[in-house]
């Protein structure tokens, strides 16, 4: 292979990053293996791949293989030939995700689930053009989604449920080919509307949306994902009837929308092979309550008569 971008690319460097790495984790068991002998060694510890670069083996992966407990280094960020980092495994790893690891542009998979990752999503991560799997479920990152992650065009797998982000669902499918076939946002303190752009995401299998205080409508236009196979809306506070043309997502199988009181309206006739769970939604089969009429509009104020300036006769 050509060399990766200007980084860490000599074995004696990497080593050292590594090895810097595993001593700020405490030396923990799990890496036992990483120990500094020979030339290249690194590509036989626990957890690292390597891959050839003009005459040089060079890490292509790291997936920690046990349990570690410590920082997520930004050190990483000069292994440029990386294209996975798996760290789901450590179960201890802590900190914010560095900002410096947008220099790893060969980056295909970052995994960090079930962690305990706080901060907030780095904003640089939208140049990791080349990402098509981000997981960081199960962590406590926190404010919203940079909404230039909508212009990962390569991304495919989103899933970054239960932590504590907020702000508005990210508008996936707004610009660009999005290719994003799962895209879960469940479990965190998302508000406002569901995006009509999603509708554009005609690769998507899975959308699991789930407890978010949204308060919004159904759109209508989301009948045009062809591939989505599972829904969940449940615990959404959503208003409004269930769109009839959602008939039309002909892979649907389940389609989930409990605990959400202020739905209305009759049960769509969907094929027998969907499974509609629509548990304590109260208002569903009922009809939906009329709009308010419009407020009156105020009454027309009538010109004035144009005054005249008295003058004195002479």
């Amino acid at each position: 292979r050509p060399a990766p971008p200007a980084g860490t690319n000599t074995s004696e460097a990497v080593t050292r990053v590594l090895l810097a790495a595993k001593s700020d984790w405490g030396n923990p068991p799990a890496l036992s293996s990483w120990q500094d002998n020979t030339s290249f060694v690194y590509c036989s510890w626990a957890g690292i791949g390597c891959g050839l670069f003009n005459g040089t083996l060079l890490p292509t992966a790291i997936v920690l293989p046990g349990p570690v407990t410590g920082p997520a280094p930004p050190s990483f960020s000069s292994l440029t030939s990386l294209t996975t980092l798996d760290f789901i495994a450590a179960r201890g790893i802590s900190g914010p995700l560095p900002p410096s690891w947008s220099q790893l542009t060969g980056l295909r998979e970052l995994h960090v689930a079930s962690n305990n990752i706080s901060g907030t999503l780095p904003q640089g991560y939208s140049v990791l053009g080349r990402l098509t799997s981000f997981q960081a479920q199960n962590n406590s990152l926190m404010g919203p989604v940079p909404e230039q992650y909508t212009r990962l065009q390569n991304l495919s797998s989103l899933v970054i449920s239960r932590n504590k982000l907020n702000g508005t669902l990210p508008r996936f499918g707004g610009e660009g080919k999005a290719r994003l076939k799962t895209l879960s946002l469940d479990s965190n303190s998302f508000s406002g509307m569901l995006p009509d752009t999603y509708a554009n995401l005609t690769s998507l299998t899975r959308l699991q949306l789930q407890l978010n205080p949204l308060q919004s409508y159904l759109p209508p236009a989301w009948s045009r994902l062809a591939s989505l196979v599972l829904l969940d809306l449940s615990a959404d506070q959503l208003v409004g009837p269930i769109p009839p043309s959602w008939t039309n997502m002909r892979s649907l199988r389940d389609l989930t929308l409990d605990n959400n009181t202020a739905l209305c309206g009759s049960l769509p006739n969907f094929d027998y092979t969907v499974k509609v769970s629509y548990s304590q939604n109260s208002n569903l089969n009922t009809s939906c309550p009329s709009p308010p009429p419009p407020a009156p509009r105020p009454p027309r104020r009538s010109p004035s008569p144009p005054t005249r300036n008295s003058t004195s006769l002479p």
